[in-house]
């Protein structure tokens, strides 16, 4: 009798957490997926800035596309910050880390808009506009480690 009560408490105990930890799950692989969708696009973004041949508006267009990503990416986050209830120290760590690269890839983000805004500093500024991109592209793969790690 003993054994049973001990058996139904452990399966009871057990089952408890696990929709806390599935959505965690769930909600650490959006935010994978709207890192991956950043890097990417960005990715993109550098390769076209590399060819003479782009002009401002098709530039212009997939930086647009760029940052509807990385939106959706710091929404992401702020989702999985607002669940934190389950989550433990090293995966807190792990978000608030994550919050960071996000913040600063929307200030490199916003500068490069800000540069791409003058035609002729898009001709005489490709290689800096590239750098940039290179660094969203960094910031976006340390959110998608940092997440990975936290989600296990």
């Amino acid at each position: 009798m003993r054994f049973m009560m001990l058996s139904i408490l452990a399966a009871t105990l057990a089952a408890i957490p696990a929709p806390a930890a599935a959505d965690a799950r769930s909600a650490f692989d959006q935010v994978i997926a709207d890192a991956q969708r950043v890097r990417e696009e960005a990715q993109d973004v550098k390769q076209l800035l590399r060819s003479r041949d782009a002009g401002q508006a098709v530039v212009l267009q997939r930086v647009s596309v760029l940052e509807t990503h990385a939106l959706a990416l710091k929404a992401s986050i702020s989702q999985l910050d607002a669940g934190e209830a389950g989550l433990t120290s090293t995966q807190l760590a792990a978000v608030e880390r994550a919050r960071a690269a996000s913040e600063t890839l929307l200030i490199l983000l916003q500068n490069k808009t800000a540069l791409l805004a003058d035609a002729g500093k898009l001709e005489r500024q490709r290689g800096l506009l590239r750098a940039k991109a290179e660094g969203i592209v960094a910031r976006a793969r340390l959110v998608e480690q940092q997440m990975a790690r936290a989600r296990g």
